[in-house]
């Protein structure tokens, strides 16, 4: 094979690894949106103002180590109220 169609091949080779790659990041936001959404499984609720939001410590973990580390050492297991912080916010951060 000539080395212009081994770079053709690499390229090709590259583009669908990409192309995978984005649906696979898109499922998977998808799949953490619904589980969010439907409160599947969530094992922790963050109180903002008077909104609720179910979530899971997995999750807040992965995502955001510091705050799941304050979430479980200094808030209560029953009640985890998030003061000066909208309701909003807590909604774009757990998306």
């Amino acid at each position: 094979m000539a080395a212009g169609g081994l770079r053709g091949l690499t390229a090709r080779d590259g583009k669908e690894r990409q192309r995978l790659r984005d649906m696979l990041c898109d499922q998977l936001s998808r799949d953490l949106l619904r589980l969010l959404n439907e409160g599947l499984h969530a094992d922790i609720v963050l109180h903002a103002g008077q909104a609720k939001f179910k979530a899971h410590k997995v999750i807040l973990l992965a995502r955001v180590p510091r705050f799941y580390i304050y979430i479980t050492r200094y808030s209560s297991a029953e009640k985890n109220i998030l003061g000066n912080i909208k309701s909003s916010e807590i909604r774009a951060f757990l998306q």
